[in-house]
């Protein structure tokens, strides 16, 4: 599974995986992966997820959330602290960044 967070779905289903939803795009995470392995396309034996940056936040959150699904989760350069650099007023983003 490549190129998640496009908006082919829509400004709704977009909004519905930021801020207070968040949780939404985990749990659709799981889905598909869930839906991978009862298709028996795969196994949690064979199951690997890799994310980098953002997408190590996801992967990190499976961890915690779905240990059992994944034979392992590979986190590159994982963005897992988004709030100490989203305070930082000296980032370039920071400031555009705050209200997600």
């Amino acid at each position: 599974m490549k190129g998640i967070g496009g908006g082919e779905l829509g400004k709704d289903w977009y909004e519905d995986g930021k801020l207070d939803e968040k949780m939404n795009g985990f749990k659709d995470f799981i889905s598909v992966a869930e839906h991978l392995v009862t298709c028996k396309l795969t196994s949690p034996k064979h199951l690997i997820a890799m994310g980098t940056c953002a997408g190590g936040l996801l992967v990190g959150v499976m961890l915690h959330m779905r240990p059992d699904l994944f034979k392992a989760l590979v986190l590159k350069v994982p963005f897992v602290d988004p709030l100490s650099p989203t305070l930082n007023p000296k980032l370039p983003l920071a400031q555009i960044e705050y209200p997600e």
